[in-house]
């Protein structure tokens, strides 16, 4: 097994950064600036529907015409009461609901505590060879076919939103009565 500990070690390191940058806000706002460009995509978004909204001077350039019976007087203050809500409530609206998805998949849910379970395997598998035990094997099978499902199952159970919150703890004491 010693011809493993420099993957193990690596494994460690990474897996501890993953921790570290999970809990990282600073992170997350990069991810969302750099990777996926979402305060670009949010104002080129704002944008095109603020060209497709006539302005101020357009809307206040319409006159009132006469047709047949009636007149256009309702219509186009219709028209600017739904321009002024587009402009005031629904794009803003719009920016925040983005801004709050973004961050909602920009966290790492279950990448952090599940980097930690993978931190402190490898943090045990480092110092259990050092150790003279008998079934070393055996054990090392068996923990990792454990610690294997514990982490799918952490990885199923942890990303979907309950109404009650499911734990790891929760998780081990029911699959284990």
């Amino acid at each position: 097994m010693s011809e493993y500990y420099s993957v193990i070690q690596l494994l460690a390191t990474l897996a501890i950064g993953f921790v570290i940058l999970g809990y990282s806000d600073f992170f997350i706002e990069t991810l969302k600036k750099n990777f996926f460009r979402a305060n670009d995509i949010i104002l080129e978004i704002e944008n095109e529907c603020m060209k497709i909204i006539p302005d101020n001077d357009t809307l206040n350039g319409l006159e009132i015409t006469n047709v047949g019976d009636g007149n256009t007087e309702e219509q186009i203050k219709e028209l600017k009461r739904k321009c002024d809500e587009m402009k005031t409530n629904k794009i803003p609206s719009f920016n925040k609901e983005s801004e709050e998805y973004l961050n909602k998949i920009c966290i790492l849910n279950s990448l952090a505590p599940m980097s930690l379970f993978v931190f402190m395997y490898t943090t045990i598998l480092l110092i259990i060879p050092g150790l003279t035990y008998e079934y070393l094997i055996d054990f090392l099978t068996i923990f990792s076919l454990f610690c294997g499902i514990y982490m799918f199952l952490g990885w199923i159970f942890g990303e979907k939103d309950c109404k009650k919150p499911l734990n790891a703890i929760q998780l081990f004491v029911s699959l284990r009565y």
